[in-house]
């Protein structure tokens, strides 16, 4: 649940006003996919798989998902991921509506309602989510009548497609940062990335990340029925959208 976050109730389209996208159906307020049986043993983050030479999607890295603390390196590596997580943690709560017109307000009024904790309020990079407030991928999801953002899901998928092999299968968890209905009618998927990457870095977010985000928009399309036209990563290192075009998705 955000924190008086944007997300605009979904009212069904018309038949005159359904596209080659699909027609609309609500979506469930907490929960993309489906819940698995209980026998599926193999559990991974969607962030972790990348597809491999051969076709078939392996984990890199191979962290499956379990009850550890995180460990951080010392030094700016370990500040630059409490960064990462704080930007996220102000995208995920924060009032977009409310942000757009004064981040550092908005900033401060999570901190006082407990949505952030004083290390991560220190941490914002509010250049960064300023400029993204003023980018043209904002002022698309401002326009959308139809914006749905850090949507959970768990599902389960086949472990034919992975390079090991699990009889009950692989559950997948994953959070998908933001998608909204576009002028086309179809989804527009978006994720936050927060990489320290070096200006022209755009294709080796791309490589990093592209697998996941397509993953991601099967999950969307099989769920709603409706196309997922287009893929972005915004990079708020680069401070940019990064177009990744229509996702694969079969």
């Amino acid at each position: 649940i955000n924190a008086e976050g944007l997300e605009i109730p979904v009212t069904a389209l018309s038949e005159a006003e359904q596209t080659e996208c699909g027609a609309d159906i609500e979506l469930p307020p907490l929960e993309l996919g489906v819940k698995a049986p209980e026998r599926v043993t193999a559990k991974y983050s969607v962030s972790a798989v990348t597809r491999l030479e051969t076709g078939l999607l392996g984990m890199n890295p191979p962290a499956r998902i379990a009850d550890k603390k995180p460990v951080f390196a010392d030094g700016d590596a370990a500040r630059g991921a409490k960064r990462g997580t704080a930007n996220h943690v102000f995208l995920q709560f924060s009032n977009f509506s409310l942000a757009e017109k004064d981040v550092e307000a908005e900033a401060k009024r999570l901190f006082e309602k407990g949505f952030l904790d004083k290390e991560q309020l220190d941490l914002l990079n509010l250049p960064a989510l300023k400029l993204f407030f003023s980018s043209s991928l904002y002022g698309e999801i401002k326009a959308s009548r139809r914006v749905y953002r850090e949507k959970r899901f768990t599902t389960r998928v086949s472990s034919s497609l992975f390079t090991f092999d699990n009889a009950d299968g692989v559950l997948l968890q994953g959070v998908i940062d933001c998608f909204f209905e576009n002028e086309k009618g179809c989804f527009t998927l978006v994720d936050y990335k927060t990489d320290a990457v070096r200006e022209g870095g755009e294709q080796q977010l791309i490589e990093k990340h592209e697998t996941q985000l397509n993953l991601y928009a099967q999950y969307i399309e099989k769920l709603t029925g409706k196309a997922v036209s287009d893929t972005y990563i915004y990079s708020l290192t680069l401070n940019k959208a990064i177009p990744l075009g229509k996702p694969k998705t079969s």
